[in-house]
C-alpha cells in the first residue's frame, strides 16, 4: 500500500461527524496504540478546527501508523453500509467509494475503484 499523507487523512477524519470520530474510536480498540493516539491527536485538531501538525507527535513507525488508521477508517465506513444480501462484500467496497465521494475524495475513490 502507498504512503498515506497527512492531508489526504487529516481531511478525511474532518469529514467525519462528531459521532463517527468517537465512534472510531471505540471501532479502533486499544486506546494505547499509536494507531489511537494518531487518531486522537487528529480527533482534537479536527473538533477544534485548529490545523494538525504531525511533527508535534512522537509515534515510531509514523507512516505505518498513518496507513493502519487509514484502513481502519476506510474499514470503519464500509462497516456503516447497511445492506444484508449476498452481495455485502461488493456493497462494502461500492459504500466505501461513494463515502469517499461524498466526502469530495475523488481521487482516492477513483484509486479503491480500479483495486
Amino acid at each position: 500500500m502507498p504512503k498515506t499523507p497527512s492531508n489526504y487523512l487529516f481531511k478525511l477524519v474532518q469529514s467525519l461527524t462528531k459521532k463517527e470520530r468517537n465512534e472510531i474510536l471505540h471501532f479502533i480498540g486499544n486506546k494505547k496504540s499509536a494507531t489511537a493516539q494518531l487518531f486522537t491527536a487528529m480527533k482534537k485538531c479536527a473538533d477544534t478546527d485548529s490545523p494538525f501538525n504531525e511533527k508535534k507527535l512522537i509515534i515510531k513507525n509514523l507512516p505505518v501508523v498513518k496507513t493502519n488508521l487509514q484502513t481502519t477508517i476506510e474499514g470503519f465506513l464500509m462497516c456503516i453500509a447497511t445492506t444484508d444480501s449476498f452481495l455485502r462484500n461488493s456493497f462494502k467496497k461500492f459504500e466505501l467509494i461513494r463515502q469517499l465521494i461524498d466526502r469530495g475524495f475523488y481521487t482516492q475513490a477513483l484509486q479503491k475503484w480500479r483495486n
